[in-house]
């Protein structure tokens, strides 16, 4: 195995290389960011590392980086847990909700991040087109997107519409 680059960068193979470059160009903005987290770990879709945007921004951030899958499922347990505390335990929504969910937002961010990357450039390598045109689509497709905070706000606010309604019946 012959080791080239250096520091970060240091990659031992050509299919290695080519998955850096792949994931680099889907990521777009703070890519370095990324990279240098997930570099450090070992399994980088199980690790967990601390990410601001995720705690403070949380469904935003998601949106953001257009993991609506994540996005769905996250205001889903939102909902979820309001309906906990308002129907199972008989106590009004507060803070801690919002709060926990800050803390496993900015604690497994990237992870989550990781792994909808990997999931997005494995059905791009699935459709059999060449690398070139996934290369192309994976810049076109991924990076962050101002749409994202858009589709998050109207799940917010149907999240609110729902959560209002089921508490006044």
């Amino acid at each position: 195995m012959e080791e080239q680059g250096k520091g970060f960068f240091k990659v031992y193979d050509g299919q290695e290389l080519e998955k850096q470059e792949l994931m680099s160009a889907y990521i777009g903005k703070n890519v370095d960011y990324y990279l240098h987290k997930w570099h450090k770990a070992a399994a980088p879709e199980k690790a967990l590392s601390w990410n601001w945007a995720a705690f403070i921004f949380g469904a935003f951030w998601v949106g953001y980086r257009q993991m609506y899958a994540y996005l769905a499922l996250l205001v889903g347990m939102m909902l979820a847990a309001d309906l906990a505390y308002i129907y199972v335990l008989g106590w009004e929504p507060d803070m801690r909700i919002t709060i926990g969910i800050s803390l496993l937002m900015g604690v497994f961010g990237n992870a989550l991040y990781y792994r909808h990357i990997r999931r997005k450039l494995a059905q791009l390598n699935e459709e059999g087109i060449e690398p070139e045109e996934i290369h192309r689509r994976a810049a076109a497709d991924g990076g962050p997107n101002w749409r994202g905070i858009l589709a998050t706000c109207l799940l917010l606010f149907l999240y609110n519409f729902i959560l209002g309604y089921l508490t006044s019946l």
